[in-house]
């Protein structure tokens, strides 16, 4: 029931959305075209955020993090691109960032500098965000609507 708040018109913040299977599957052999009619039913957000950010300040900052190393998948080690992990990851995710440039411009995504401090970057997505927000107002009534959408699913209630 994910959908819900979407079809209710309430305001959505999420990390990670259907851009990231776009950048990620194409990167794997997938279609982009097939990869984009697969999400067709994906509601496009009136804003979204790319967060740029140069991949050797990528590999430091994972390395230095609490977690220290990098996932068999996130490194693309599946994809036999180097024996070594570190540079497997830089090989992976330097064509996962070539990708989301494509996405960027495909549909329209902001672009946030992430070399920028965590208050600095925080501080002009507020702003952005709360540019676009100005004067919104929830619409009422749509609460008895919602139910519409899962009747098309035929989701039947658990006894």
């Amino acid at each position: 029931m994910t959908f819900s708040p979407f079809k209710s018109w309430d305001i959505v913040l999420a990390d990670r959305y259907m851009y990231t299977a776009f950048a990620r599957d194409v990167i794997r052999g997938v279609s982009a075209q097939w990869v984009r009619k697969l999400y067709a039913f994906a509601i496009k957000p009136d804003m979204a955020f790319y967060f740029k950010v140069p991949i050797e300040v990528a590999i430091s900052r994972l390395l230095r993090g609490t977690r220290g190393q990098f996932k068999y998948y996130e490194a693309g080690m599946d994809m036999n691109l180097s024996p070594d992990l570190t540079q497997s990851f830089q090989i992976f995710q330097s064509r996962i960032l070539m990708e989301y440039d494509k996405v960027v411009e495909e549909f329209g995504l902001l672009t946030m500098d992430a070399t920028q401090d965590i208050e600095t970057q925080q501080e002009l997505m507020r702003t952005l965000v709360s540019d676009t927000l100005r004067g919104y107002k929830p619409k009422r009534g749509t609460y008895g609507r919602r139910t519409l959408f899962w009747r098309r699913f035929d989701v039947h209630k658990s006894e």
